[in-house]
């Protein structure tokens, strides 16, 4: 195999222009998915390739979404993890024969030197339809592909955090029982009435109906009547609340 041109210099206007719609078009999408089909429809287009495949790395495994027609004897030696890595590693672009005849191009989608995934190219029908020049466009949305995939991924793990905070503030917020309105209480033993007639004492109303725990102690008044209630002398009284 012979790597591609990784120029796209003396672009004609056709090209110039098919190389701007695609820069806006890879920018404008967030979301990956979305973003692959349209890297397939742009890049199939520009090459007349019959198949394309967008090949990602998840750990040691590579998947792909493919798009296009491809012979069973073509599909059944469809790229090895082996030679996806191959390009992987050496960031260039491979054009040669495709699987069960025909052309093809690897074109390794990379951004700061990092690669995330391989374009892969073939067309069954012609030997060598892949000229240099066209496929050093593709080289290019492919590079822009790299970078709109990463921003799409941070995208979406954006949007997955925020959904997922949204979720706990909206539990949060079911979880949070207010008191309004009037309540009933009795002016003698201070109970309170609650919805179904029943009569409860204060704390345990208002524990039932908020997240307030309560502690107990004797104010000062109080106080003073337990202590004569208990008949201690003032000089033996603490003076402080308990």
């Amino acid at each position: 195999s012979s790597p591609g041109n990784s120029g796209a210099g003396g672009l004609r206007a056709v090209d110039a222009e098919a190389l701007i719609k695609a820069s806006y078009v890879l920018v404008a999408e967030l979301n990956a998915s979305r973003l692959i089909e349209r890297l397939l429809d742009l890049s199939m287009e520009l090459t007349g390739a019959r198949f394309g495949a967008v090949w990602l790395r998840h750990g040691s495994s590579w998947f792909a979404k493919a798009r296009g027609s491809f012979s069973p004897e073509a599909r059944n030696r469809l790229e090895t993890p082996a030679m996806l890595e191959d390009i992987a590693l050496s960031l260039r672009t491979s054009c040669g024969p495709g699987p069960g005849g025909g052309s093809q191009a690897l074109v390794p989608l990379a951004n700061r030197g990092k690669v995330i995934g391989v374009l892969q190219l073939h067309n069954d029908l012609v030997l060598d339809s892949f000229p240099p020049q066209r496929l050093g466009i593709v080289e290019v949305i492919a590079s822009q592909a790299a970078v709109a995939l990463e921003n799409a991924d941070l995208y979406e793990g954006l949007e997955r955090k925020v959904e997922e905070r949204t979720r706990e503030l909206e539990e949060a917020l079911r979880n949070v029982r207010r008191l309004r309105g009037l309540i009933p209480i009795c002016s003698s033993c201070k109970k309170v009435r609650d919805d179904t007639g029943y009569w409860s004492q204060v704390e345990e109303y208002i524990s039932a109906r908020t997240e307030a725990d309560f502690t107990h102690g004797l104010c000062p008044d109080c106080l003073d009547r337990y202590y004569d209630e208990m008949g201690i002398p003032p000089e033996r009284r603490s003076t402080e609340p308990v």
